[in-house]
């Protein structure tokens, strides 16, 4: 994926032109101050908001997917883990180090468990690029420490691309930092 003088913001212009390219197999983390773009640039690769300018090119082919930084439980029905999974189109049987969810009900898990089960779900989607905001929210120890080694078995070929404020998090995902600090808000 490459970003080519890509110009963030909702009704005016939130960022001077950003350049950056992403490769297969790269892991970077977005770092900054509340405020900086972070989230907004995330929901600009996701396709959710559209640039004010500049282009946003995808190698042919790309499959991507994104976690948002907050996804309410679904809470109309009793879906257990199983059922979530399913519904992303994951095995849950390539995915060991959740097996513990898969027959809970989604309304009986500790906010870190869910996190950890959306989390699970977008790593087992298989896509070439991965785009994670926040994706250390709302985890204990050991939720994060699962949510780490589920990180650790992205394939070679897979990008990942996550806005964090969490360093220690990010400095053991093994991602390079794409400082958005750096980013002028423009005039």
């Amino acid at each position: 994926m490459q970003l080519q003088q890509l110009v963030l913001g909702y009704q005016q212009p939130l960022t001077n032109p950003i350049n950056w390219r992403v490769a297969a197999g790269e892991r970077w983390a977005l770092i900054g101050p509340n405020g900086s773009g972070k989230s907004l640039l995330l929901k600009t690769l996701s396709g959710q908001l559209s640039p004010l300018g500049g282009n946003l090119v995808w190698s042919s082919g790309v499959r991507w997917v994104y976690l948002a930084q907050e996804h309410p439980r679904p809470s109309l029905w009793p879906l257990s883990g199983r059922d979530w999974l399913g519904a992303m189109g994951v095995q849950p049987a390539t995915l060991p180090l959740i097996e513990h969810l898969v027959d809970r009900r989604l309304d009986q898990l500790s906010g870190g468990q869910w996190q950890l089960l959306r989390l699970a779900s977008v790593l087992g989607s298989q896509a070439e690029v991965i785009l994670l905001d926040e994706p250390s929210n709302h985890l204990d120890v050991q939720v994060r420490s699962q949510s780490l080694a589920l990180l650790a078995r992205l394939q070679p070929h897979q990008s990942l691309v996550m806005a964090g404020h969490d360093q220690d998090f990010i400095q053991a995902s093994g991602a390079l930092e794409y400082r958005m600090e750096l980013l002028q808000h423009a005039s």
